[in-house]
């Protein structure tokens, strides 16, 4: 009876074991058919695809998003030249790679920086997709538990500036505690405003930035200032 007992353990702990592996492999499925037309977006040379699917990949909410943007602006994202496939890759000691799936982020295999280059090849992006990466990844940590990511999150959308990406920062704001932070937010979400087509709000924008010392701020004030200068019949002085 004892062994019949331990029998049946063994048979329910394997089961239960066998059944959060084949949960594992159908959640890193799904979430890898989910990005299926993304990656080949991705692997196109039409430098629209790569937009398209790089705004796809932002605007799905999974927990991957982050790494694989991150990985693509970072030129650690590649393709496998025959089977087409998407990793990502890091470099683990000089010459020698680790090879990740995208999704669930587990190793794969490692290669030498030789055996990388014969089998699999970077997706390659333009400057104009790294502006777009950099606000897409500023979007995606904004809400981050850490400060520094917080930061470089807002510093980056300050340099990439996008309608969309100043509402996430608007949104932000009263949920800060940092000052730092916050302050960082404000001058991004000033930077915008500083340009709209309503003279108040681009008025209040300009005297709330006129002693910053941020490079981007000092740029677009004289930006601003040569642009109305010329302007006679301009509302705004800068």
């Amino acid at each position: 009876m004892k062994h019949l007992f331990s029998v049946l353990m063994i048979c329910f702990l394997f089961a239960g074991g066998l059944t959060e592996k084949v949960f594992g492999e159908e959640g890193g499925q799904s979430a890898e058919n989910s990005f299926s037309n993304d990656f080949n977006l991705l692997l196109s040379k039409s430098f629209d695809d790569k937009t398209a699917a790089i705004e796809s990949i932002a605007e799905s909410k999974s927990p991957a998003a982050t790494a694989i943007l991150k990985a693509l602006l970072e030129g650690n994202l590649f393709y496998h030249k025959k089977e087409k496939s998407i990793v990502i890759v890091e470099e683990t000691k000089p010459k020698e790679y680790e090879i990740k799936h995208p999704i669930t982020n587990e190793a794969i295999s490692e290669k030498s920086k030789k055996e990388l280059r014969k089998i699999y090849k970077k997706v390659g992006i333009n400057n104009k997709l790294r502006g777009l990466l950099n606000e897409k990844l500023a979007v995606l940590t904004i809400y981050s538990d850490d400060k520094n990511t917080r930061i470089n999150a807002a510093r980056n959308i300050l340099k990439n500036p996008s309608v969309s990406s100043i509402e996430v920062l608007r949104a932000a704001v009263p949920s800060e505690k940092d000052p730092e932070v916050q302050e960082l937010m404000n001058v991004s979400i000033a930077a915008a405003d500083a340009q709209s087509n309503n003279v108040e709000i681009q008025l209040k924008a300009i005297n709330s930035l006129s002693g910053s010392l941020y490079p981007e701020i000092r740029q677009l004030l004289e930006s601003l200032k040569t642009k109305y200068s010329a302007d006679e019949n301009a509302d705004i002085r800068v």
